[in-house]
């Protein structure tokens, strides 16, 4: 995040908060301008605790994510969400909910626990891709701009993202025809 978010070498970069981004603060609004660092990382990162639910359909996403939020809420515990749509072809909804924890310092504060939300075949899509961002990460593979992507047949970004975005097509398709056949079957 340090370097990721730091436009134009702003020292140090501004980011956004959990609680900010709960509060559903813009990110031009964001208060903190300061290193993010081992010790204030809860602050900051949302993916720290995580764990996952796999839904057999689209809909279902879709579904249990709003029924995460909607639960959370009713609890009084704050949440946010992000609707992924990535080039690499990872479709998900990640749900996060703040919860008090106990501090370093202070008694309490709060840290963000995620809840992914996909599909079986979106799960096994984000083990592939996120292997690939390792190793792009690394330096194993080299990273290829957006837009040339979809020109380079023989990468193995192009064979993931585009597997992935075929595989929400299909997801999708799939939805419309459940929807379609329960129709015939209240007929």
């Amino acid at each position: 995040m340090n370097y990721e978010e730091n436009n134009e070498g702003e020292m140090p970069p501004k980011i956004r908060s959990i609680q900010e981004q709960a509060d559903r603060i813009p990110d031009d609004n964001a208060k903190n301008q300061d290193w993010v660092t081992p010790e204030r990382g809860h602050l900051f990162l949302d993916d720290l605790v995580r764990t996952k639910f796999v839904v057999p359909f689209a809909d279902g996403v879709v579904d249990a994510s709003n029924r995460v939020t909607a639960s959370a809420r009713k609890l009084g515990l704050k949440t946010y969400r992000r609707y992924h749509a990535k080039d690499s072809g990872y479709h998900a909804h990640h749900v996060y909910v703040l919860l008090s924890v106990p501090g370093p310092e202070v008694t309490e504060t709060e840290i963000a626990f995620e809840i992914k939300i996909l599909t079986k075949l979106q799960d096994n899509l984000s083990e592939l891709t996120h292997l690939l961002y390792e190793y792009k990460r690394t330096g194993q593979i080299e990273k290829k701009k957006k837009r040339a992507l979809a020109w380079l047949f023989e990468s193995t970004d192009f064979e993931a993202s585009y597997i992935g975005h075929s595989a929400h097509y299909i997801e999708a398709s799939l939805v419309r025809l459940k929807a379609e056949l329960a129709e015939i079957g209240e007929v």
